[in-house]
């Protein structure tokens, strides 16, 4: 039997959006919205980078479970138990992960518009 290895493979442009947008585009936005438009102190804004950076890939996972436990979802056959990754597979099937980050950068977008500076002329 042969020994278990591993490769890389890119995916095509397609399905390299959502990986592209978790990773890049949402940190990049939260640390925007922290430093330019947020009245905290240095040391909190800089406590926060690592949150604006892992909070994005999280959502994939965060979308889901929420989704499970609200119990609008519910599974037949077996315990009625299933997993939340499950959960998003069937409702959204291979577009799940288009699905979870648009409603995280929505919910992003909402928060850049609600921390806006208020101009003081006019």
């Amino acid at each position: 039997m042969g020994e278990t290895g591993i490769y890389l493979k890119w995916p095509g442009l397609f399905f390299a959006i959502p990986g592209m947008i978790m990773l890049i585009v949402l940190p990049a936005a939260l640390i925007y919205i922290v430093f330019k438009r947020t009245h905290l102190k240095m040391w909190a804004k800089l406590l926060l980078i690592p949150v604006c950076i892992v909070a994005p890939l999280l959502t994939t996972a965060l979308w889901p479970y929420l989704v499970k436990i609200s119990g609008f979802i519910g599974a037949t056959g077996g315990d009625g138990t299933v997993p939340y990754d499950f959960v998003a597979s069937k409702l959204f099937g291979d577009f799940s992960d288009y699905v979870w980050t648009g409603i995280t950068t929505a919910l992003v977008f909402f928060i850049f518009k609600k921390t806006g500076r208020k101009s003081p002329v006019g």
